[in-house]
């Protein structure tokens, strides 16, 4: 007789981070007019790993949605797995408003190959990111990432407890250094767009003069 079949348990991880910062100036709308820029533009700040994916055949509007791939910084799990995330978002605009980033698509990269293809293929994910701003001040992000996975072997014969709080601590660590280097790039920008503005406007007064 074969030995029962035992069904692989599911854990499920949640990270939630939110993250604002204050702007030198308060005008809200030069903040309604830097959301509107072109969506790149908030996809390819400083410090930012993303690169958007060209598609010939995609007739949408690049202006204000786009595909891109995000790469985020390694992390490790146990000594035992060195990864580097790979996340391919959507991200589209409401002009005036926010940029919203979306994927369900994460692949891991790294050491051992063989021990990364069993992990890739036990787990679902999901992440959506909201960049806007607070009344005239705050620049913000806000992620909610959601993860299930089935610990393949030799994950399996840690504790539920211990692979789940191992998990969030990687998952909230790495969230929130991205967080901190996006929203410090973003504010940097937001500055730079205000500085643009006012020279547009001075040669603009000038030339009327």
């Amino acid at each position: 007789m074969l030995p029962p079949v035992v069904p692989r348990r599911t854990l499920r991880i949640r990270v939630d981070d939110t993250r604002t910062s204050t702007i030198r100036s308060q005008k809200a709308n030069t903040l309604r007019s830097y959301f509107c820029q072109p969506v790149d533009r908030f996809c390819k700040l400083r410090g930012v790993s993303l690169r958007r994916i060209m598609d010939e055949n995609d007739t949408s509007n690049k202006t204000t949605q786009g595909r891109f791939v995000l790469t985020v910084p390694a992390v490790n799990f146990f000594n035992m797995l060195d990864t580097t995330p790979t996340v391919t978002c959507e991200a589209v605009q409401s002009s005036g408003k926010c940029v919203n980033v979306v994927s369900d698509d994460c692949s891991l990269q790294g050491r051992p190959v063989e021990l990364l293809d069993a992990v890739n293929a036990c787990f679902d994910f999901h992440v959506n990111t909201t960049i806007d701003y607070v009344g005239d001040s705050d620049l913000r992000i806000s992620s909610s990432i959601l993860v299930n996975v089935q610990p393949p072997p030799p994950f399996g014969v840690f504790p539920d407890d211990v692979l789940t709080s191992t998990g969030y601590a990687v998952l909230s660590t790495a969230t929130s250094a991205l967080h901190q280097v996006f929203l410090s790039s973003l504010r940097e920008d937001y500055e730079s767009f205000e500085e643009e503005c006012a020279a547009a406007l001075t040669t603009t007064t000038t030339t009327h003069l």
